[in-house]
């Protein structure tokens, strides 16, 4: 064991058990094969932890915790980690406040990008309150798509096959 922090020790736990750990994690994240997910199994305070860190990829980086040594995660373990990262819990906002910050981060862009390269389709003139109020509305429009629709996708598809299966089974 290697001392690593206060009072965290690492663990030279099973190769395969962490390998495990990171296969779970990527296939349920959804993360892409360019991005390296790292496991590390600590032993802190007395409790077993085992770190996730994901880097790379669109996500640049990520990091959460399973409350379990990597030799006895399962499934179950790493959907409600992942869960709870997703839904924010251990962030400084919740995952609804941070949805709605990028949002509104993408729609900034989107109407700064539009408003300035382009003229009102109403009046011809630029900076026309009639073309502002168009492009931000626009604007809403492509960053909601932006943020959501991969999620949207997603959720699309998982009803598409449940319904398929269902009628493939009759």
């Amino acid at each position: 064991m290697n001392r690593n922090r206060t009072d965290c020790f690492n663990l030279s736990g099973d190769e395969a058990a962490r390998s495990r750990v990171a296969q779970m994690v990527r296939s349920r994240l959804g993360i892409p094969k360019r991005a390296e997910v790292e496991v590390h199994s600590h032993l802190c305070e007395g409790n077993n932890v085992t770190e996730v860190m994901v880097t790379g990829g669109n996500a640049g980086s990520i990091q959460f915790h399973i409350p379990l040594q990597a030799e006895v995660v399962t499934e179950d373990d790493v959907d409600a980690a992942c869960e709870a990262f997703l839904c924010g819990e251990g962030s400084s906002l919740p995952g609804i406040y941070r949805r709605l910050m990028r949002l509104g981060g993408w729609w900034v862009i989107f109407a700064g990008s539009l408003t300035v390269f382009s003229v009102c389709p109403v009046c011809g003139q630029a900076g026309c309150p009639a073309g502002v109020g168009l492009y931000a509305v626009l604007s809403v429009i492509l960053a909601g798509a932006k943020e959501y629709l991969k999620d949207f996708m997603r959720a699309f598809s998982s009803v598409f096959r449940r319904v398929r299966k269902r009628l493939v089974l009759k």
